[in-house]
């Protein structure tokens, strides 16, 4: 019951556009299913809709669509243009992209250095690194 509650408990954060609620519901619900679709889409959109991005909402994403890919195709289909826009727009390429879904369907949680490993391939700019959408 517990992921239920969390799960409402996110949603209703995520519709009043208070990302840091809903970011700390999905996480309460996936700890009790982390491979639910439903709430690792939402969690994606919770960290990747505020301005600047968390990209761990990136694993998310990868995460949900990996697990669209083998049960809802619709949903891989109609979710995966939102996600590679933004891994384009924050990364600079997608080169990686597919790899990162393949990778993050086998996968419960988020790796250590997962958002390192986005970060490392920023773009330099003005002898800093940047976002990609600076």
């Amino acid at each position: 019951m517990m992921g239920i509650f969390a799960s409402t408990a996110a949603f209703g954060a995520l519709q009043q556009k208070d990302f840091a609620n809903a970011r700390k519901y999905y996480e309460e619900a996936l700890k009790v299913d982390p491979n639910d679709l439903g709430n690792n889409y939402q969690i994606a959109l919770a960290l990747l809709e505020p301005n600047p991005p968390d990209p761990l909402g990136f694993w998310y994403g990868a995460k949900a669509l990996g697990i669209a890919q083998k049960s809802n195709p619709q949903a891989f289909q109609a979710w995966s243009p939102y996600f590679l826009s933004k891994y384009k727009k924050y990364h600079g390429n997608t080169d990686d992209w597919n790899q990162r879904i393949a990778t993050a369907a086998t996968e419960t949680a988020p790796p250590a250095n997962f958002v390192a490993s986005i970060l490392w391939r920023l773009p330099v700019r003005s002898g800093r690194a940047g976002c990609a959408a600076e």
